[in-house]
C-alpha cells in the first residue's frame, strides 16, 4: 500500500452517528499531528469528543479549538439546541486559520439538521473542504454508504475517499464464494412435473408449454446468465432433482466473478465511483502509540 497524501483540510462526517468518525478522526490526528475541530457537539453534558481526541492522543491543548456550539444534550444538533434557546446559525462558522493539517469532525451524518433550514451537508459545503467518509464494515453499509455518497455530490461536495470501520461481517463474501458458492448452495427444485400440472389446470393441455416461455428470459441474463435449462427439471431428465452440471456451475461462476462486486468493499468503490482509503479493525487498546501505529498500517504505506 502506498502512503496516502491526505489535504490540509478535510472534513470527516459518516453515514450514521456511532460510526466511528471520532476514532479515525484521532488516527488521523496522531498520525498527521494536525488541529482538530469540531464545530458542533451535543452532548457535552456526557463529555466532548474534542477533550477525547485530546485524551487519546496527548496532543497539546494548542492542537484543539474550541466549539462554535456546544450543547450539553445528546440528541440531534438541532433538537439539543432548540431545547437550549439556541439557534444554530451557518453564518457563525469561520474557517480557522492554523499551522499543518486541519481536521473537522461533523456530527452525526450528511443530513443531520442544525436549524429548520440548514443541514450538516450546508455546513460541508459553505467550509469547502475535502470530505472522508466514514462508513460501517458490515451488512447494510453499502445501502448507507451509496446513499451518502450520492447526496455529497448532489451537493457538489468533493469525495476524498472512504473509510470503511469496525468489525466486519461473520462470513466474509470473498471471491472464493463468489465462484459458485452462493448459488451452489441455494437449491434448484427444477419444473413441475407435467402430470402434477395437469391436475390444477382444469382440464387445459400444456403438455409442451411448460417451461418454454422466453419471457423471463431477461431475468434469468440478468441473475447470471444462466438459463433453466441448467438446472435439473426432474429425475427423470437429469438424475436427480437440484443437480447441476458442471458446465452450468462454472457459467454461475463466472458471470458472478465478472459481473458482480461481492464485498462491502468492492460494491462501495463500483457503485459509488470513489475509493476506500482503509478498512479499519477495532483497536483493543487506543493510546497515541497505537493510533499511530494505525495510521502507518492504514494510511502511512506500513
Amino acid at each position: 500500500m502506498s502512503k496516502i497524501e491526505f489535504p490540509r483540510r478535510l472534513f470527516i462526517t459518516g453515514t450514521d452517528t456511532g460510526i466511528g468518525k471520532t476514532v479515525v478522526s484521532a488516527i488521523l490526528m496522531a498520525g498527521l499531528d494536525g488541529t482538530y475541530w469540531k464545530p458542533v457537539q451535543s452532548g457535552t453534558e456526557e463529555g466532548s469528543d474534542t477533550e477525547w481526541v485530546r485524551r487519546a492522543t496527548g496532543l497539546p491543548m494548542s492542537h484543539f479549538l474550541p466549539e462554535t456550539y456546544g450543547l450539553k444534550r445528546p440528541l440531534s444538533p438541532h433538537a439539543s439546541a432548540a431545547m437550549e434557546g439556541v439557534r444554530i446559525e451557518l453564518d457563525a462558522f469561520r474557517v480557522p486559520e492554523t499551522k499543518g493539517h486541519l481536521i473537522v469532525e461533523g456530527a452525526g451524518g450528511i443530513m443531520v439538521p442544525l436549524n429548520d433550514r440548514h443541514l450538516m451537508v450546508d455546513l460541508m459545503k459553505r467550509l469547502g473542504f475535502p470530505v472522508l467518509l466514514v462508513a460501517r464494515r458490515t451488512l447494510g453499509t453499502i445501502n448507507h454508504g451509496l446513499l451518502s455518497l450520492e447526496q455529497l455530490r448532489r451537493h457538489g461536495i468533493e469525495v476524498f475517499g472512504v473509510v470503511m470501520n469496525g468489525p466486519g461481517d461473520q462470513i466474509p463474501l470473498d471471491p472464493p464464494l463468489a465462484k459458485g458458492g452462493m448459488l451452489k448452495h441455494t437449491p434448484a427444485f427444477g419444473r413441475p412435473s407435467q402430470e402434477g400440472m395437469d391436475s390444477c389446470l382444469c382440464g387445459n393441455d400444456t403438455r409442451g408449454e411448460i417451461g418454454e416461455s422466453r419471457g423471463a428470459e431477461p431475468l434469468w441474463r440478468g441473475i447470471g446468465g444462466v438459463p433453466p435449462d441448467s438446472f435439473s427439471p426432474s429425475p427423470s431428465r437429469r438424475g436427480g432433482q437440484g443437480e447441476r452440471s458442471a458446465q452450468s456451475e462454472a457459467q454461475v461462476g463466472d458471470n458472478l466473478g465478472h459481473n458482480c462486486c461481492v464485498g462491502n468493499r468492492e460494491a462501495i468503490e463500483f457503485y459509488g465511483k470513489v475509493k476506500v482509503l482503509a478498512e479499519i479493525e477495532p483497536l483493543p487498546v487506543i493510546n497515541r502509540e497505537t493510533l499511530k501505529e494505525a495510521f502507518e498500517r492504514y494510511f502511512g504505506g506500513g
